[in-house]
């Protein structure tokens, strides 16, 4: 079992599924590790064969966490809206008719030429539009979730999941200022600098093919150039279980996840200019809503009856579910993770590792993730508990590929833990007029346990007899 799970951290599966975004105080504090670790009420959002690891017969959990991540996109779309391109482009074409044409020095009477002030604007949206990169966008995450065991027995839980994703796509072929005169029928290109980067306000005589083939305002027109707004929420309501195997060197866990699941989505696209990002992501929208659909998840943990190491395979929606609405179906494809948590100095130190092995989808158009992670978990006191950790994107494209930091804290009371735990990047981008991380994610749990299991036995199955036998718990 520990050889298959080591050769698992080694291959590349070409699946492509939903992506596993950290969840819990825990994950989020070391790494977005869990898939080993998890030992508990949010077993079930992990690896379910967890459940029969966990230290209570009961626990409950509630989570709360958001996830922002930035990459070249927010300042330049809020500048577009602030400089209103839409209608200085508007006016640009409007003075097509009247404006100075294949001239630098032009004697036409200047009040009809475009105003300085208006040049300026234009060359700041033209500078904008030609120096967006083609890797942007920003995303949101929410995920809520209420999460019980009871008794050792089985889990329910509710999570929610809110994706919302804004990119720009700007097609570079297509950022010259050509407009078509209404009046002598003829395409002129419009240049507020010249070459020698001197202010100017001239047309200057193009076709029709290039007005087809490079113009701005024909992307505008033909949707080339637009803003795409994307929102998808999931809802998952599971039941799971697990089961124990007496093994010779070790206990190993089975467990399952069936969920019954609710998606919706939303698409939009906007001209660019339109709206501001926060304007974009406030709107009221109707969501595009499909059927309900059943998934099922599937878990393995093997724990060493010496080193007490946990090994942890998780494969969540194996059954590839299926959304079914009036316009399209939607599929989640299978998701696979592998973990290992190691315990240290007699267990006041938890080192945990994960890996993911699918290739897995994003909101953000041709974006991928594959995330690793590591975390460390110290038991300072029976009172508090420091998390930290660290986290990379193996197959980021846009968003640029750096190491994520994580942290957190865990204050206990009795039967009550509340804890406050998030991430970060080093590089820096632009929301709503403030500078941010590239990668924040922010969560705060609260977590009620009872009953530990230090002297409780439980029944478990061995390979050698089809009878159960009792076992004390091993911690």
């Amino acid at each position: 079992m520990i050889k298959i799970i080591n050769i698992l951290f080694l291959i590349s599966i070409s699946l492509y599924s939903f992506e596993l975004e950290p969840l819990g105080y825990k994950a989020i504090s070391m790494g977005g590790t869990g898939v080993a670790s998890s030992r508990g009420s949010l077993s079930n959002y992990y690896n379910p064969a967890l459940l029969s690891f966990s230290k209570y017969n009961n626990e409950l959990s509630i989570n709360n966490s958001e996830t922002i991540k930035e990459n070249n996109l927010i300042n330049k779309l809020n500048k577009l809206k602030i400089y209103d391109i839409n209608n200085n482009i508007k006016e640009i074409k409007e003075h097509i008719n009247i404006g100075n044409k294949d001239i630098y020095n032009s004697t036409n009477d200047s009040s009809k030429n475009n105003t300085l002030e208006n040049r300026l604007i234009f060359q700041n949206n033209l500078d904008i539009i030609r120096n967006i990169e083609e890797k942007n966008g920003f995303e949101k995450t929410k995920y809520q979730s209420i999460t019980s065991e009871i008794n050792s027995l089985f889990l329910i839980g509710y999570f929610k999941r809110e994706d919302s994703n804004i990119r720009l796509n700007i097609n570079k072929d297509y950022t010259k200022m050509i407009f078509k005169d209404e009046i002598d029928g003829n395409y002129y290109e419009y240049f507020s600098i010249n070459e020698n980067n001197q202010l100017q306000d001239i047309y200057v005589l193009s076709n029709e093919l290039e007005y087809i083939k490079s113009s701005y305002d024909f992307a505008i027109k033909n949707n080339i150039n637009y803003v795409e707004y994307t929102k998808r929420e999931l809802e998952e309501y599971p039941i799971s279980s697990a089961y124990l195997i007496d093994m010779k060197n070790g206990i190993l866990s089975i467990g399952s996840s069936i969920k019954l699941m609710k998606l919706k989505t939303f698409y939009k696209k906007y001209e660019l200019g339109e709206k501001l990002g926060r304007e974009i992501m406030n709107e009221n929208i109707l969501f595009n809503e499909y059927d309900y659909s059943i998934g099922i998840d599937i878990g393995l943990a093997y724990k060493q009856k010496t080193s007490k190491i946990i090994y942890g395979l998780i494969i969540k929606n194996i059954n590839n579910p299926i959304f079914k609405s009036k316009d399209k179906d939607y599929t989640i494809n299978e998701f696979v993770r592998a973990g290992i948590s190691i315990p240290l100095y007699n267990n006041l130190l938890e080192l945990n590792i994960d890996m993911d092995l699918t290739t897995n989808e994003t909101l953000l158009k041709n974006e991928k993730s594959k995330y690793m992670g590591m975390g460390l978990d110290y038991k300072v006191n029976k009172y508090i508990n420091i998390r930290s950790g660290i986290m990379e994107n193996i197959e980021a494209e846009y968003y640029k590929r750096e190491l994520i930091y994580s942290g957190g804290i865990g204050l206990k009371l009795k039967n009550i833990s509340i804890d406050f735990s998030g991430m970060t990047s080093t590089s820096n981008g632009q929301y709503d007029k403030k500078e941010i991380k590239k990668y924040n994610s922010l969560n705060f749990s609260i977590i009620y346990s009872f009953g530990k299991k230090d002297d409780k036995k439980k029944y478990i199955m061995t390979l050698d007899n089809t009878k159960y036998k009792k076992l004390k718990y091993i911690e």
